[in-house]
């Protein structure tokens, strides 16, 4: 600030002292070229000086805007289409928040136009997904691939990945599941860690009943299990090789083997596939560890080859363990399977007394074996059994 203090002072004075010198002897300017030459006073010139400044000064500023105006329109014309892109995802942001999926599709004319954003038509490529019209979003998911305007921060294989499982879901929805799998075939591996992936490669196994590759997802992606109960036992309801059933079971989390929807669909699915033997064994073994009504269901739809012995069991079971519903129908289709037709009855009496409520297909297997019976008695008990199972107009 001193040393601007001082320049200033300097200069004023500078400037006093020859504007008094100007002034008192003004002097004159001469210019000579060849045989011409030109003299006026110092004040004449400078004002010549001045002009001619001035002159040059708009020309340069003309020949300037001329120059950078197309520029400069143009900026401003970007900077308009800017704001108004803008206002347009903002305004589409919030009707895809509030649900308002028509109102954006709607808009399709203006969609595939050149100067769309990538960031437009995403948002319009979520508004097609939810508002059911696939073959658009198909379409909009084509032309982000094709462009090749960027988006900030984001790839090109981010780009091409997230349009790649938009069009995916759009296949799946119209049932489409060959074409689905086939986008998603470069990201199966990362289904491990992405859910979302998971859970679509899930979702089109199941409805194209792909129980193999389901199996093959679910060994690989076992972090998914707690979440994903239902796909485990619907592939062990599903699933034909011993190998594969086996391998799933292995890969399961020790919690998970408590579960008794997932224990029961994997013994039925041991007995379904001519392993009647291991799969009673592994009940009679879940049994003993943790009893529940499921167990005992399961247990008394799957017959060994020494059903003799699995009726022992049981018999041997209930010494120790609270009589129930299930147990007294599993034993007594037991029996009935072993022909000890006595005991059977013994047993379907005591589970109608104690269960009014026992299934129809016990009190039918209850009826039938009154009916072989040649005591009218029983023929007549066996009627109304079958009269209250199934009532008039069912």
């Amino acid at each position: 600030m001193l040393r601007l203090i001082i320049t200033v002072s300097l200069l004023a004075i500078v400037g006093a002292i020859l504007g008094q010198w100007i002034i008192k002897d003004p002097g004159y300017i001469l210019i000579s070229f060849r045989d011409t030459s030109i003299e006026t006073t110092l004040w004449v010139g400078i004002f010549v000086l001045l002009c001619l400044f001035v002159i040059f000064r708009l020309i340069y500023l003309i020949v300037r805007t001329g120059v950078l105006l197309p520029k400069q329109m143009k900026l401003g014309l970007s900077k308009r289409k800017s704001r108004i892109s803008q206002n347009q995802i903002r305004s589409s942001l919030l009707q895809l928040v509030s649900g308002n999926y028509a109102s954006i599709s709607e808009k399709t004319t203006s969609i595939f136009s050149d100067n769309t954003s990538i960031d437009m038509m995403i948002i319009n490529a979520e508004a097609f997904l939810k508002d059911g019209r696939y073959d658009k979003l198909i379409d909009i998911c084509q032309k982000i691939k094709d462009s090749v305007t960027p988006i900030a921060g984001v790839s090109s294989g981010q780009i091409n990945k997230a349009t790649d499982i938009l069009m995916a879901r759009a296949y799946k929805e119209q049932g489409k599941y060959s074409r689905a799998l086939k986008l998603l075939q470069p990201f199966t591996n990362d289904a491990k860690n992405e859910s979302f992936i998971f859970t679509m490669l899930k979702d089109i196994y199941i409805q194209d009943k792909r129980w193999q590759n389901l199996s093959e997802l679910l060994i690989k992606c076992n972090a998914h299990h707690k979440n994903n109960l239902p796909a485990l036992v619907d592939c062990f309801a599903n699933l034909s090789e011993i190998d594969r059933i086996s391998k799933l079971w292995r890969s399961l989390d020790k919690n998970i083997k408590k579960d008794s929807k997932i224990v029961t669909t994997y013994a039925l699915a041991l007995g379904r596939n001519n392993n009647e033997n291991l799969a009673v064994d592994f009940l009679q073994q879940e049994m003993k560890s943790s009893y529940n009504e499921l167990l005992m269901d399961s247990y008394k739809t799957i017959i060994s080859s020494t059903p003799l012995q699995q009726l022992k069991f049981l018999e041997d079971f209930i010494k120790n363990h609270k009589m129930d519903k299930s147990l007294l129908s599993a034993l007594a289709k037991l029996s009935e399977h072993n022909k000890l037709q006595t005991k059977a009855r013994s047993y379907y009496e005591q589970l109608l007394a104690n269960y009014p409520q026992a299934s129809i297909e016990d009190k039918v297997s209850y009826a039938k074996l009154l009916e072989e019976s040649n005591n009218s008695n029983d023929k007549d008990k066996a009627y109304a059994i079958l009269r209250a199972a199934y009532p008039q107009g069912q």
